[in-house]
């Protein structure tokens, strides 16, 4: 079941332009979810964010390193070092639509089972639950941390469309059927945007 969704037909970002809702961070204290997206990336400066929770200090971040590698970084309150960083060998693509997607799976303290798909290729690795009791923000297209606490931007530029957010981690079969449903709609559409 949905805990949020987000831009059906897609929304342009210039690297700059964000937008975050200051009172819903739906991913906060879930051991079991599912991010998944449809983007379209002018460039990978700056490790671009697709998603981000916090408080506003960022607390959960997905997006894309500055060599096109999918990742994840997660705060949990009860670990020692707090974060655990999850970083694939998946890169996305530059100026083309992608689906991409990340679940966790039995998340808990310094635990949890991350999967991260790019189209139709996937890696697990490990991860943990986010935990901070006082995350209530989330960001779409930059980091939410930037609006409190003064972190790294980490601004999209390009585009993202079907943000979907889910209270369980799905399973390949069903990631594969968001793929079928999402990518088709895409695969054929040009953006033209500056960089």
């Amino acid at each position: 079941s949905y805990l949020y969704s987000f831009g059906s037909y897609g929304i342009n970002f210039n690297g700059n332009s964000y937008i975050y809702n200051a009172s819903y961070a739906p991913l906060n204290l879930q051991p079991n979810y599912t991010i998944a997206a449809m983007v379209y990336l002018n460039s990978y400066a700056g490790s671009p964010l697709i998603y981000s929770e916090g408080s506003p200090t960022n607390t959960l971040i997905f997006g894309v390193n500055t060599n096109g590698n999918l990742y994840a970084g997660v705060w949990n309150a009860k670990t020692t070092n707090n974060w655990v960083t999850s970083t694939s060998n998946l890169v996305v693509p530059l100026r083309r639509w992608t689906f991409v997607a990340f679940t966790l799976k039995n998340g808990g303290i310094d635990t949890g089972t991350a999967t991260f798909y790019v189209d139709t290729k996937n890696q697990t690795l490990s991860s943990q639950e986010e935990n901070n009791t006082a995350s209530h923000y989330l960001g779409i297209g930059f980091n939410i941390g930037y609006l409190g606490s003064g972190q790294a931007f980490q601004g999209l530029n390009g585009s993202i469309a079907n943000l979907q957010i889910y209270n369980k981690a799905l399973t390949p079969q069903q990631i594969n059927e968001l793929y079928n449903n999402m990518y088709p709609a895409y695969a054929s559409t040009e953006v033209s945007m500056g960089v």
